[in-house]
């Protein structure tokens, strides 16, 4: 045999024995992915919470989370005979529980809100500290904002007056109460009873303005114009005039007739 033809062989031999190394090595780490990949699913698919996002499709097998009811800073209103303290929700992980320690912020799962709102707030009486809250069901205070008296006594005309962006109902039907959902404006006084609703139900509120001195609350709010279940830019917004004292809606500012009208000079 020539060494030329020994040479082949032993090439051919090498060749060979490498291809088989390299298919025993897929072969190896195939086998462990599917081990690997059977063992998660027996386990149930799961995610851990990010900022803004939730836990998906629990196992039943999973320990039981962790209910914490997070507080917030007191609000205090010197025109008022309570204060305020906004109220979060944590379903926390046994296992990532160390990963929560400097968390104080507000994360939810299904039927509650996302992380940048609250799920209710507490009033605190000063005097004596009776205590209610501001709602008695499940829902996410997407907006708050307050408005009182100049206590220097410049303006005695403005009112007290606490506005607030609720959401109470899945419209989206995505399993959450977000700012993704309808979006109902709500006024109370500084006690943080007499809540009254001043836009229309299954609309989302988008800004509003207040003029102190009138005593008005201008609300622009956006309705779902395609009706599928979605806010967005391509849904028309309306504005309406409310009155701060009753709640009472005063005057309706830019409605679809409006709109239409304004549609056909523009476009």
């Amino acid at each position: 045999m020539s060494k030329f033809q020994k040479y082949l062989n032993f090439v051919t031999a090498l060749g060979w024995s490498l291809f088989i190394i390299c298919l025993l090595g897929i072969s190896v780490l195939v086998f462990a992915f599917l081990h690997k990949e059977s063992k998660y699913w027996k386990q149930g698919h799961r995610s851990r919470i990010t900022q803004g996002r939730v836990m998906a499709d629990i196992p039943k097998t999973e320990k039981p989370r962790i209910k914490v009811v997070n507080f917030g800073t007191p609000i205090i209103l010197l025109p008022s005979q309570y204060i305020m303290i906004t109220i979060g929700q944590s379903l926390v992980s046994p296992d990532l529980v160390d990963e929560y320690k400097k968390d104080f912020g507000t994360q939810y799962t299904s039927g509650y809100s996302s992380s940048s709102n609250y799920s209710n707030i507490l009033f605190v009486r000063k005097d004596d500290g009776e205590s209610h809250l501001l709602l008695d069901k499940k829902a996410a205070i997407t907006t708050f904002s307050y408005f009182c008296k100049d206590e220097t006594g410049k303006n005695k005309t403005l009112t007290n007056l606490l506005l607030f962006g609720i959401v109470d109902k899945d419209y989206n039907r995505d399993g959450f109460l977000t700012s993704a959902d309808a979006e109902i404006a709500y006024i109370s006084d500084f006690s943080g009873k007499n809540l009254i609703p001043i836009t229309p139900p299954d609309t989302c509120l988008v800004d509003f303005k207040v003029d102190e001195n009138r005593k008005i609350i201008y609300l622009i709010y956006r309705e779902d114009s395609d009706k599928n279940l979605r806010f967005n830019a391509l849904d028309q917004t309306y504005m309406i005039e409310v009155d701060a004292l009753t709640g009472k809606r005063k005057a309706t500012i830019i409605d679809k007739q409006l709109t239409e009208k304004i549609k056909a000079i523009v476009y």
